[in-house]
């Protein structure tokens, strides 16, 4: 059989994936897909794909499908505009498991379907290349929650050399062997100094490093230079182009649905496009309103002789109203939790300064009888204590409020920070009182309110 040559293999695998993949073959038909022989391997720079025609020829037709997704899904995904403040060479790591554990997925769930629907295999089996990044813990895992991980590893492995240098100086913290062999993807295998620890790490991405994860190393990604362009434009730019591929995935999402084979391994994505996770500040915002008056007093109109007034339409009065903060002091809750809701309820007294007036309290079985007034306190609650340690009950948060109106100004809403381990009352307690929780564990519904939850990997100790 004649061999391929890399371009008229470039177009078969692009053909496999019309064919079988029609989720990913809609994202990628938005795409050029052109020759460079300066890249590496295979790359995009958010608007085209790049391979190199030697890299191209070098791996089988499964393989090349495999990486040819593998790009369309990196900006499917936003992660050229996503990375914000994080550290380049990590978030690098991060996003290709991101991607490869989502093609893997998305691959095996595609070969069950049509062998179930056709009784048959796929044209070409999708085969991940050789020393690609992936691994079992980051399946069905963010980038950003991949990057948490990896980041607390390396925190503990840097902790850990540490030690180990202040035992032995002649070991320079190093917990394994050294080694200097060199890969299939041209990346050198440096020693292993502890699991997700990085090594020779600098500030643009560049590919001399690895990582040490689960017992296994990991070389980093070689093609992700040319994201620098976009990873460094706008902050309105990054925003279109996220909403862009936002819109891209929902409007692939919908055309696969209608021909009968749905997202297949991007179920959580497509879910969070359209039930997004907002920051809880972003709706603590809600709550923050401001409330004038439209009118304050004039002296009496001279040509009346009685105490008649009339009303100034152009002054205002500010009418202060409270948020009340009501912090879950149970026993469930551990110092790490009370000290993500006391860094979080700082924060936004930081970030709103004096738009934000409200109260503290503690709660556990019963609501502690100290509330702590935000504006008495100049907005430090750094010095505050908590009061609790029993068992925990959201009623008596709600039979609180009703039993001490005249201890609060206006109520404009109130948040609950807790773990989430406990009964819920009735949304008639509320008295139609908005409220917000926010959660320090994952996957909590409340039946009534809006709700948000903490990343406890963003407490982390530094």
């Amino acid at each position: 059989m004649k061999k391929l040559t890399s371009e008229q293999k470039m177009t078969k695998a692009k053909n496999i994936i019309i064919t079988d993949y029609p989720f990913f073959s809609i994202l990628m038909l938005k795409m050029k897909i052109v020759e460079n022989k300066n890249q590496p391997t295979m790359c995009t720079d958010g608007n085209k794909i790049m391979y190199n025609p030697s890299f191209v020829d070098s791996i089988e037709i499964g393989e090349v499908v495999f990486v040819l997704i593998h790009e369309v899904m990196h900006c499917a995904l936003g992660h050229l505009w996503r990375r914000d403040s994080r550290d380049m060479t990590l978030w690098n790591f991060a996003t290709d498991f991101a991607v490869n554990s989502i093609i893997k997925t998305a691959a095996n769930a595609y070969y069950q379907q049509n062998s179930r629907m056709f009784g048959g295999a796929l044209t070409v089996e999708v085969k991940m290349p050789e020393g690609c990044l992936f691994n079992e813990d980051f399946e069905n895992k963010s980038a950003e929650e991949i990057y948490n991980i990896l980041k607390k590893k390396a925190k503990k492995s840097k902790q850990s050399g540490r030690q180990g240098q202040g035992k032995n100086k002649q070991s320079n913290g190093s917990s394994g062997s050294s080694s200097s062999s060199k890969g299939k993807n041209g990346n050198k295998n440096n020693s292993n100094n502890g699991s997700g620890q990085t090594q020779n790490q600098n500030e643009n991405g560049s590919n001399n490093s690895s990582i040490t994860y689960d017992g296994k190393q990991y070389n980093a990604p070689q093609n992700h230079k040319s994201w620098e362009k976009e990873d460094k434009s706008s902050t309105n730019n990054k925003t279109q182009q996220k909403i862009k591929w936002e819109g891209n995935l929902l409007s692939a999402a919908e055309i696969a649905k209608k021909q009968g084979v749905g997202v297949l391994g991007m179920e959580r994505v497509i879910n969070e496009i359209k039930h997004p996770q907002k920051n809880w500040r972003v709706l603590l915002q809600d709550f923050i309103q401001e409330e004038f008056n439209d009118y304050s007093m004039m002296p009496p109109d001279k040509r009346y002789e009685s105490d008649f007034f009339m009303f100034d339409f152009n002054d205002t009065i500010e009418v202060v109203n409270d948020i009340l903060f009501f912090v879950d002091t149970s026993g469930s809750m551990g110092i790490k939790e009370m000290n993500m809701c006391y860094s979080e309820i700082q924060g936004a007294i930081n970030q709103f300064k004096a738009h934000l007036h409200g109260k503290l309290l503690f709660f556990d079985s019963d609501v502690d009888k100290h509330i702590y007034d935000f504006d008495e306190h100049e907005g430090d609650i750094s010095d505050l204590v908590p009061y609790g340690g029993g068992g925990t009950s959201y009623d008596c948060i709600f039979d609180f409020i009703e039993n001490n109106q005249d201890k609060f100004d206006n109520i404009n809403g109130v948040i609950i920070l807790t773990d989430g381990y406990c009964d819920y009352p009735p949304i008639e307690k509320t008295n139609g009182l908005p409220v917000l929780w926010i959660y320090t564990t994952p996957n909590n519904k409340p039946p009534f309110g809006k709700s948000a939850t903490l990343d406890a990997d963003e407490f982390e100790d530094e």
